[in-house]
């Protein structure tokens, strides 16, 4: 918390650290995804700090790049059991995270645990998980359901491997 804090943490002196809880049951994939804002100042200076006061970012991406994973799919495979470690770095905007055409089996935000969820909110800093299992081979978008933010951004696809090829239009 040492001042500028929101320079800090706009700036990106963040990072998702798991510490998983004793006899987690096992699944057969785990992802790990940071949300965090990006305010971009002039080229080769500082963050904008105006930008982040007002809370209009440039960039909302995970993982550090915006829509990396759109056109660099994750691999799953269909009946494969995946669990997604989730934070929000923030520092300001509120996550929705949802992965299109599936529900979360289970949920666990905070140390509370759900069930049959289609998405999941993350307060700035708060951080949990979900698990879900794709039925059927395809591209499974994931996204923040704040489609103005995901626009710029926060979007990536997981894809079985015999997916059909098809481009993102959102």
């Amino acid at each position: 918390a040492t001042q500028p804090v929101l320079m800090h943490t706009g700036a990106g002196m963040v990072g998702m650290f798991v510490v998983k809880p004793k006899n987690l049951p096992p699944v057969d994939r785990e992802l790990f995804m940071t949300q965090q804002e990006f305010y971009i100042g002039q080229p080769g200076g500082p963050a904008d700090i105006a930008k982040m006061e007002a809370k209009k970012p440039s960039v909302i991406a995970f993982n550090g790049y915006a829509a990396q994973y759109k056109d660099h799919p994750i691999p799953i495979r269909k009946g494969e059991k995946v669990r997604i470690y989730l934070m929000n770095a923030g520092p300001s905007i509120w996550s929705a995270f949802h992965v299109i055409g599936t529900i979360f089996d289970r949920t666990v935000i905070d140390g509370v645990v759900g069930h049959d969820a289609q998405t999941v909110n993350l307060a700035p800093s708060q951080g949990g998980w979900v698990e879900f299992t794709v039925d059927e081979e395809g591209t499974y978008p994931f996204v923040t359901h704040a489609f103005g933010d995901m626009v710029k951004g926060a979007i990536g696809v997981l894809a079985t491997p015999n997916a059909p090829k098809a481009g993102m239009t959102h």
